[in-house]
C-alpha cells in the first residue's frame, strides 16, 4: 500500500520534485523524532523531580527549565524556594499531622509531627519522615531522660536520624516540599526499668501507613521481684498479647491517670466541689448527701484511673483484676506500672471534636 501511494505522489509531482520533497519529509521526520526524544525525557525528569521533592508539578517545570534540565541543581533550587515559603508559613495554624511509634520489648518511642491539612499528612513523603522520627527516638533512648514525660521539640530535633541529618532538619525540609507550616511538636519514651524484666505493649489507631497513625499507646507490664525472667518464649507471647489488648483499651478509655494515688490534690479538690454542688441542689440531709459524694467520687475513679476501669473487653472485671488474672496464669507477680496515650492534636482542638473522636475509638475497639 505504501508503495503505491509513493507511486502516485511521484507521478503527481514528477521524479526530481518527488526526490526533494521526499528528503524535506525524512528531514522533518528527523526533527519531529528528535523533539519527541527531548520531550519524552523532560517528563520523566520531571515525574522524577515531583516523586522526590512533593513540590508542585508547576514548581518542578520552572525549576527544571531555570537550570537547563538539571535534576540536582533544579532540586536544591526547590528545597530552597520550598524553605523560604515554609518559613513565611511558620506562623500558621498546624493542628493536622501524625503520630508515629516505634517499639522494642523493652520499650517504645512515640513522636508527634502536625502539618496544617490532613492531605499532607496523608504524603508518603510526610508520613515517612514521622516514621523515621520515632525509630530515631527510640534509637536515641539510651541519651534521652527523664523517661515517661514528654519531650519537648528542642531536644528531639536534635536527635540523628537515617545518619545523614537531625529530625529537625527533616522536618525543615519536608516543609519546604509541601509548603506548609510543618511542625516537630513533641516526644515520649515508656521504657522498661530493667532491660530483662518488662514488656511494653502497644497500638496504633486510624493507622495512614506503616508505624503512624492518629493515636498511640503503649503499656508497660513489669514484674516487682524479677519474675518475668523466668517466663518462656510461650508465657512471653501470652503476655505481650495482653499488653497489646491493654494498650488498645487505653486508646478507646482515654484514662488521665494510672491509680487513685496519682490523682493531683487540685483536681480531685475540683471534682468534689463540683459533685457536693450538684448534690445539695436535691435538698437531702448532709449525712446523705456526703454518701452521694463519696459514690460518684468512686465514679470518677473509674473514669480516670486505669486500673479501675472495666476493661473494654471484659466489661465484668477491671483493669486491675485482668492484671491479677494474668499473674495467676503465668504464675508470677505483674504490674501495670506505667502507660501512655498520645492523641494528633491533643491540646490543640476543640474539647468537643476530642471527646467525638474518643467515642468513635471506643466504638471501634468493641468490635474486637
Amino acid at each position: 500500500m505504501r508503495s503505491v501511494i509513493l507511486r502516485a505522489i511521484r507521478g503527481s509531482i514528477g521524479s526530481s520534485a518527488f526526490s526533494r520533497s521526499s528528503n524535506d519529509v525524512a528531514a522533518s521526520l528527523l526533527i519531529c523524532s528528535h523533539s519527541f526524544a527531548t520531550s519524552s525525557n523532560q517528563l520523566s525528569l520531571i515525574k522524577k523531580l515531583r516523586d522526590q521533592s512533593g513540590a508542585p508539578i508547576s514548581d518542578v517545570k520552572k525549576a527544571l527549565e531555570e537550570t537547563e534540565w538539571d535534576i540536582d541543581r533544579a532540586s536544591e533550587e526547590l528545597r530552597k524556594k520550598g524553605l523560604s515559603a515554609a518559613s513565611k508559613k511558620a506562623s500558621r495554624s498546624a493542628t493536622e499531622g501524625l503520630v508515629g511509634l516505634a517499639s522494642l520489648d523493652q520499650c517504645s518511642a512515640i513522636v508527634e509531627i502536625n502539618s496544617e491539612t490532613d492531605f499532607v499528612a496523608r504524603n508518603t513523603l510526610f508520613t515517612s519522615v514521622v516514621s523515621k522520627a520515632a525509630k530515631a527516638l527510640l534509637d536515641s533512648r539510651d541519651s534521652v531522660s527523664p523517661i515517661g514525660t514528654e519531650i519537648g521539640s528542642e531536644t528531639l530535633g536534635l536527635l540523628p536520624m537515617d545518619g545523614t541529618q537531625t529530625i529537625q532538619e527533616a522536618v525543615q525540609e519536608i516543609a519546604g516540599s509541601v509548603r506548609e507550616n510543618i511542625r516537630l511538636r513533641r516526644g515520649f519514651l515508656l521504657k522498661a526499668t530493667s532491660s530483662d524484666d518488662g514488656i511494653v505493649g502497644t497500638y496504633l489507631h486510624a493507622s495512614a501507613g506503616p508505624h503512624v497513625g492518629r493515636i498511640a499507646a503503649a503499656v508497660l507490664l513489669e514484674s516487682p521481684h524479677g519474675g518475668l525472667k523466668v517466663l518462656d518464649k510461650e508465657q512471653r507471647k501470652v503476655l505481650a498479647d495482653m499488653a497489646h489488648k491493654l494498650a488498645m483499651h487505653v486508646v478507646g478509655t482515654v484514662p488521665k491517670y494510672l491509680d487513685r494515688s496519682q490523682v493531683p490534690p487540685a483536681a480531685l479538690d475540683k471534682e468534689r466541689d463540683l459533685l457536693i454542688e450538684q448534690a445539695s441542689k436535691t435538698g437531702k440531709p448532709a449525712a446523705i448527701i456526703e454518701k452521694m459524694v463519696q459514690g460518684r467520687l468512686n465514679k470518677f475513679y473509674q473514669d480516670v484511673c486505669l486500673l479501675e476501669q472495666p476493661f473494654v473487653m471484659e466489661e465484668k472485671k477491671t483493669v486491675a483484676e485482668i492484671v491479677a488474672d494474668l499473674g495467676r496464669t503465668l504464675d508470677v507477680d505483674i504490674a501495670l506500672s506505667a502507660f501512655q496515650r498520645i492523641q494528633l492534636g491533643e491540646g490543640l482542638e476543640d474539647p468537643e471534636s476530642a471527646k467525638d473522636f474518643a467515642a468513635e475509638v471506643s466504638d471501634t475497639l468493641a468490635m474486637h
